[in-house]
C-alpha cells in the first residue's frame, strides 16, 4: 500500500509540474519520511533546496480536502498583532 500511495503522489506532483514551476512560493507539510515521495528518487518534483519551499507554519489536522481549504485560507491571511495604546506617564 505504501508503494502505491507513493506512486501515487508523484504521479500527481509530476501532473502538477507546469503549476509548481510557475508558484513563488510552496508550503509544505510533510515530516520525516512521508515527505519522501516529494524530494527523493526517480521522478521527484521537488527539491529539498528550493528557496521557494516553505513550511506550514502550525499544526495541521488529518490530509483531507477541509484541511486543505482551512490551511490555504490561514496562509492567505494576513495577521497583526493588535494595537496598543500607549500610557500616558504623569509626572
Amino acid at each position: 500500500m505504501k508503494a502505491a500511495l507513493e506512486r501515487d503522489i508523484k504521479e500527481l506532483m509530476a501532473a502538477w509540474t507546469s503549476h509548481l514551476q510557475r508558484a513563488d512560493l510552496l508550503f509544505v507539510h510533510a515530516g520525516g519520511i512521508n515527505g519522501n515521495p516529494l524530494f527523493v528518487g526517480e521522478g521527484a518534483v521537488l527539491s529539498r533546496d528550493d528557496p521557494r519551499l516553505r513550511r506550514v507554519p502550525f499544526n495541521t489536522r488529518r490530509p483531507t480536502f477541509g484541511e486543505t481549504q482551512r490551511v490555504v485560507k490561514l496562509l492567505a491571511q494576513v495577521r497583526h498583532p493588535p494595537l496598543v495604546e500607549p500610557r500616558l506617564r504623569l509626572l
